[in-house]
């Protein structure tokens, strides 16, 4: 789960689950969420994954690969992600372009 804020108290939240295989398995956003309640997200998720917390540049390292890798396998990145695009670098405009080199 990525937590970016937002205003005061309040911060947007981005949960993803994947694997190599698939790719993104299960996504949820949450657009605005108080703080103490960002982690509520995670329950859109299986109950089976593991969480540590890690510096947000790794986290986005780790997020990136995973997003290139569903976008190798299916063309497009999930729809939830569009708004995080900035995060990881990634041109919107590309994402839905499949000509464009990457």
């Amino acid at each position: 789960m990525l937590i970016r804020p937002l205003h005061g108290a309040f911060v947007e939240v981005l949960g993803l689950a994947w694997s190599d295989a698939v790719g993104i398995t299960h996504s949820a956003f949450e657009p605005m969420a108080h703080h103490s309640a960002a982690s509520a997200s995670a329950r859109a998720l299986p109950t089976d994954l593991r969480f540590e917390e890690i510096p947000m540049a790794f986290a986005i390292d780790i997020v990136t690969t995973a997003l290139w890798n569903h976008r190798r396998l299916h063309g497009a990145l999930p729809a939830c992600v569009e708004h995080f695009a900035d995060m990881f670098s990634l041109d919107r405009a590309q994402s839905t372009d499949r000509s464009s080199p990457v």
